[in-house]
Parts: structure tokens; C-alpha cells; sequence
């Protein structure tokens, strides 16, 4: 249900009071960059993570304990306890996972200070509870599988905006930019494909969900150069009528 809409005629949910688009896709695709880059062309359209306070910590029952978000943090523990990987990077893929979902949590606040500064705008997000199946999916032993159920589970957005590459051209992004992401560690390259492709597929999968579930959702390439990728990015984000630009 809307309650009002933006200048372009955009609905707003009543619920929340502004548009809430995630951004996501798998560690190196360049989604990131591509919505940095965004941002510097059109600096007014919408707010950002960057825009954002940080989260402060609230008590784990106010926050996580949500009967709705249950099923996507049980799937998390499950795929993290039963994984071979070190135990470090498995912690770090727990911590990144309750900060989003504490940040989304917020965000479904409509009396939280933050949410009342976002009233009638657009707000693009890449490291919400949907971008944290990214960080999570790498440890699991039936990735497809647990993708459907992630996707099946976690909280949705006004819109979703889901970023693939070919994996050669994600590792070959990884490699320019520096360190490899926790998740693509110890792996050969072989095997940093493979894990990637698993990715690409479910993000693929994702698609599905989220679209079955009414969500809004655009499957976007990244695989050309990212000036042109931040230009794709932000008519998906911002187009009509799921999301408006804001002055």
C-alpha cells in the first residue's frame, strides 16, 4: 500500500516512508565501484549507505529476534557451523550478516530518527540483508539450494537490483583492486571460478525468488567497463516507477 508519492508519481509504502532499493551481487562484481561512481553523477537523486549513521547496537531481542527475519539468521548459522573454512572468516561472514541485518531492522522503523530523515526519498543500499547471502553462500556445501531458501526468507526491499559478471571478469576486478575477499581465500583459480559461477547462478536464483515473492527486481551485467556500468546502475535504481528521483 502507498501512502503518498514522490514528484514523479513513484508510490512510497506506507509502511516505511521511503523507497528502499538493495543492491547486490557477488564480492568483486563491481557494484560498489559502479555505485560510487553513480553517486558522482547524480549527487541528489538519493541517499546512500555513505549518507547514513552508523547503527548504533540495540538489545539482541529488539533487533534479531524479529519472528520474520528467523528463517534467513537460522539458515546463516547453519551454514557457517557446518563449514570447513577457518573459523576467522566464518566469525567475520557472522559479524557482516548481523550488522545488515541490524541495519534493516532500523530502516523498518518508522519512528527511528534515521527513518524519519528518510521520508520521501529514495535510499540505495549494497550491504543490506539480501548482499549478505554473498558472504554467507561461499561456506555452503549446496550453495543453489541454500540460495533458494535464503531468498525465499530474507527481509525484501522496494526494489532489488542484482548484479552478475561473467567470473573471469570478476577475478580479473578482484586482482586489480587488491587483497582477495575472505570468502575466495585458499582457493586456486580454478576454483575461485567455479565458486564464482555458483554465485552467478545464484544470484540467478535470487532473481527468481525475489520476483515470486512482488519485489521489484532488475538483473543487471557488469561485465563492460564501469563508467557504463554506473549509468546501467542508476537507471535501475532510480527508474520509474519503483523508485524516483528525489531533489
Amino acid at each position: 500500500m502507498a501512502s503518498k508519492a514522490t514528484g514523479d508519481g513513484s508510490p512510497i509504502p506506507a509502511h516505511r516512508g521511503f523507497h528502499l532499493v538493495e543492491v547486490l551481487g557477488p564480492s568483486g562484481v563491481g557494484k560498489s565501484t559502479a555505485l560510487a561512481m553513480m553517486r558522482a553523477m547524480h549527487p541528489t537523486a538519493a541517499v546512500s549507505r555513505a549518507d547514513l549513521d552508523p547503527v548504533a547496537p540495540g538489545k539482541p531481542q529488539s533487533q534479531l529476534d524479529t519472528p520474520a527475519l528467523q528463517p534467513a539468521l537460522e539458515l546463516v548459522f547453519h551454514i557457517l557451523a557446518r563449514a570447513t573454512g577457518p573459523l576467522s572468516y566464518r566469525m567475520a561472514a557472522l559479524d557482516m550478516c548481523r550488522a545488515s541485518f541490524e541495519a534493516r531492522m532500523q530502516l523498518d522503523r518508522p519512528t527511528a530518527p534515521q527513518t524519519r530523515r528518510l521520508r520521501g526519498r529514495t535510499l540505495i543500499h549494497d550491504e543490506l540483508a539480501l548482499h549478505r547471502a554473498f558472504s554467507v553462500l561461499p561456506f555452503s556445501s549446496n550453495r543453489l539450494r541454500d540460495a533458494r531458501a535464503f531468498f525465499s526468507a530474507a527481509p525484501l526491499p522496494d526494489r532489488a537490483v542484482i548484479c552478475i559478471a561473467d567470473p573471469r571478469h570478476i577475478l580479473s576486478r578482484i586482482a586489480a583492486r587488491g587483497p582477495l575477499p575472505n570468502c575466495y581465500r585458499g582457493l586456486g583459480i580454478a576454483a575461485q571460478e567455479d565458486l564464482l559461477q555458483d554465485l552467478v547462478d545464484c544470484s540467478l536464483i535470487a532473481h527468481d525468488c525475489l520476483t515470486r515473492r512482488g519485489t521489484d527486481c532488475r538483473l543487471l551485467r557488469l561485465d563492460g567497463d564501469l563508467a557504463s556500468a554506473a549509468g546501467a546502475l542508476a537507471a535501475a535504481c532510480l527508474e520509474h516507477p519503483a523508485v524516483g528521483a528525489m531533489a
